[in-house]
Parts: structure tokens; C-alpha cells; sequence
């Protein structure tokens, strides 16, 4: 047995076969942390983790019966490097988690700058409206999406606002060039009457008639 199990044994493992009270019988151990493990009978298979300062060691025991012959058999094997390619592993994890948050936090910000953009843009825009005058528009975006809507809205609604203001400037051009004639002619008349108007029935009549009509 001993010739067998050197054989399946590995560098950073050790097999031991106990008696029924917990002796060794045969031990196979290439690994010089496992003599410091107290030997142990085990009445069902089991499994548990020592750990020291200088070793971590899983340790299965099960029992161990040929003919007449019941004991117990020890398989420990070192797990450090599996606990080193776990720390590795977390180490990566937490790149991977610090990296995903940068990425996200800057993928954040990049979408908010897009997003504000044209809204910042929109607010320039309404703030020379008010210094330069209603001439002024926004360029909107190409990609059809609801911020370019918007801004097509809004110079359209600037458009009839403008429109707007332009009859409005109109109305009262052609309204005040429309009362200056009369009102020249019924101030001429009136001139006319405060001269010398006043004592001629015949001029003050026709005055009076060209001022009312």
C-alpha cells in the first residue's frame, strides 16, 4: 500500500491510514506541514480546514475498512494555492468593479454632457432673444431624437412669435401713416381758422366741412 500510495501521492498532500485507535499505521506525506496534524479516527467521512500561520491544510477523513482491518484514512492536502488564486481572483474582481464604476461614472457624465448640451444651447439661445432681438435660433441636431423635436418646436415658435411682431409693427406703420394725412389737413384748417378764418362765415364753413370729412 505504502508503494501505491507514493505514487498517487502529490507534492502538496499526505495520506494517512489510522488503526481503530487512531494510530498511524502507514503515512505518505511529501508535505512537512501535515506532521503537525493530530491524527483522528473518523466514524463517517468528514471534511474540515486547519489553518496556522505558516499552512492551510484541507483534511477529509474516512472510514477505512479491509476484512478485518477498520480504520481510518487521512487525505490532507495544502490549499494555498488555491486561497492565492482566490485573492487573485478578488483582486480581478475588484479591478473589474473599480474599472466598471470609472467607466460608468464617465459614460454617465458623457450622456448628461450630451443631454445639458442642447439644453444649454436652448438657454443661450433665449438669452440673446432678449439682448440682440427675436432673429435669433437655434441649430438642432440631425439625429431626430426628442431634444431636436424640441428645438424645431421652439424655432417654429419663435418664427410665428416674430411673425407675430412684425404685423404688429406693420399695423401700426400703416396706421400712422394712415392718420398723418388727416390729421395734417384738419391741423392745417385749424391754422387757417385762427388767422383770419374766424370772421369769414364762407371760410370757416368750408373748414369746418373738410376737417369733419
Amino acid at each position: 500500500i505504502r508503494h501505491y500510495l507514493d505514487k498517487i501521492n502529490r507534492d502538496d498532500s499526505a495520506i494517512r491510514i489510522l488503526d481503530g485507535n487512531g494510530d498511524p499505521v502507514v503515512t505518505v506525506a511529501k508535505l512537512a506541514a501535515a506532521q503537525s496534524i493530530e491524527p483522528k479516527t473518523a466514524p463517517f467521512q468528514q471534511m474540515t480546514i486547519s489553518r496556522e500561520q505558516d499552512y492551510s491544510l484541507l483534511i477529509m477523513r474516512s472510514p477505512f475498512i479491509i476484512f478485518e482491518f477498520e480504520g481510518t484514512v487521512e487525505v490532507m492536502k495544502s490549499i494555498a494555492e488555491f486561497e492565492e488564486l482566490t485573492a487573485g481572483i478578488s483582486r480581478v474582481m475588484y479591478l473589474f468593479a473599480i474599472s466598471a464604476v470609472a467607466l460608468s461614472v464617465l459614460i454617465g457624465w458623457l450622456l448628461s454632457w450630451r443631454l445639458l448640451k442642447p439644453l444649454q444651447a436652448m438657454a443661450g439661445t433665449i438669452r440673446n432673444i432678449k439682448s440682440k432681438g427675436l432673429q435669433e435660433r437655434m441649430v438642432p441636431a440631425s439625429n431626430g431624437d426628442e431634444i431636436s423635436t424640441l428645438m424645431h418646436l421652439f424655432n417654429e415658435m419663435m418664427d410665428q412669435v416674430e411673425q407675430s411682431f412684425q404685423q404688429q409693427n406693420r399695423f401700426v406703420e400703416d396706421a400712422s401713416h394712415e392718420l398723418r394725412t388727416p390729421l395734417a389737413i384738419i391741423e392745417g384748417h385749424l391754422a387757417l381758422l385762427r388767422r383770419w378764418g374766424k370772421e369769414d362765415p364762407a371760410v370757416t364753413e368750408e373748414s369746418l366741412t373738410a376737417s369733419l370729412h
